[in-house]
């Protein structure tokens, strides 16, 4: 009992300390506070256990002493998902928390240096670069991360048009940096990324450890894809990163020639431009040969004779309300079906894997 009001009233002072300390630092009067790291440890590590990441952010930059013993002994964030999104100058940073309230800093120049916001509070860095001091919070944010991420994701939130899309390659390069300098790779569970280029993903995904990796999502940054490129997955899917992934999402346009890229896959989504029944089947043939893969759909912006869908599979099994029309086919020595289903309202073909019992009454099962 004596320890626990002890220990009580050390928590209360201290933390009253460190809170004058953050804001002397915040609104800079660092004041000499050496008592402060001759507090008994198991006092030291609570307070920063109750601590929130910006606040630990603060106390690193109070003073060397402070930042060292943080850094030897990193807290657990409890951090679940961490999104980076990337506006024109602007960096902002959501980290959500399993036990604490979520957080979000941004990050912005002006002409004085680096501005960092975090809820009401305002800091200036003078002389420094927005990109940098971003870079390094993220690291520590990342150090103390003890547990694998649930989510990480990056967003680059710009027009399409030449400047704007350049622009981003100063931030690409200093998260990829970041990530290598890590003594081991970063372990994510799911990874989701919008991307103009194929060298954007390659700046992060192989610094995430394939062991963790089970989702990757690719999107499209301008959300209708006006004016883009076929995004290039050739090197992508090279990684071990890729190859370990059971679920993987494309929603930029990719060349029909990737589809067997995604057969290793357990439920894969894809994007085309312009496919061709050739294509379709191709799609099915990397269905039926995969033993994975239990759903791969895909959307289209053109179907070019599209005819020969019905031509090939013959009659269909529709809902009552039309929206989607079904086929069924039993897959060569296997007691499982091939469902096909096309619903040409939303330019969606998906192929799937389902049991006998699941095929409705009154479908015909061809083969």
């Amino acid at each position: 009992m004596y320890f626990e009001i002890v220990l009580f009233t050390y928590l209360e002072y201290f933390i009253w300390k460190l809170f004058v300390l953050s804001y002397s630092f915040l609104f800079g009067n660092v004041m000499n506070d050496a008592p402060l790291l001759n507090m008994p440890e198991v006092v030291m590590n609570k307070i920063l256990e109750l601590s929130d990441v910006r606040s630990i952010l603060n106390f690193r930059k109070v003073c060397h002493s402070l930042r060292s013993y943080i850094d030897n002994i990193p807290p657990n964030t409890n951090c679940i998902s961490i999104s980076i999104t990337v506006v024109t100058k602007k960096i902002l940073v959501n980290c959500d928390f399993s036990d604490k309230k979520d957080t979000v800093i941004t990050y912005y120049q002006d002409k004085k240096g680096c501005v960092v916001e975090y809820e009401s509070n305002q800091k200036s860095f003078k002389n420094e670069d927005f990109i940098d001091i971003f870079a390094n919070d993220l690291k520590t944010i990342l150090h103390f991360q003890k547990d694998p991420l649930q989510r990480f994701s990056l967003s680059f939130k710009y027009e399409i048009h030449k400047n704007q899309v350049d622009d981003t390659s100063e931030i690409q390069q200093k998260l990829k940096e970041m990530l290598e300098s890590r003594k081991s790779q970063l372990p994510v569970e799911k990874f989701v990324m919008n991307a103009f280029k194929g060298d954007q993903i390659m700046s992060i995904l192989p610094s995430l450890n394939p062991k963790f990796l089970k989702e990757i999502w690719i999107l499209d940054p301008t959300f209708w894809g006006d004016k883009l490129n076929s995004l290039d997955i050739s090197e992508v899917a090279e990684l071990n990163q890729w190859k370990s992934a059971k679920n993987i999402f494309i929603r930029r346009s990719v060349e029909p020639t990737a589809i067997p890229l995604f057969g290793h896959t357990k439920t894969a989504f894809l994007t085309f431009e312009t496919i061709t029944m050739d294509d379709v089947e191709t799609m099915e043939t990397t269905f039926l040969h995969s033993s994975t893969l239990k759903r791969l759909r895909f959307k289209y912006t053109r179907f070019t004779r599209e005819q020969r869908l019905f031509d090939i599979l013959g009659a269909s099994f529709e809902r009552p309300d039309g929206s989607e029309k079904n086929w069924y086919i039993r897959i060569t020595k296997s007691e499982d079906i091939l469902h096909v289903m096309y619903i040409p309202r939303i330019q969606n073909i998906a192929f799937s894997r389902i049991e006998l019992t699941d095929v409705p009454v009154g479908a015909v099962i061809q083969g």
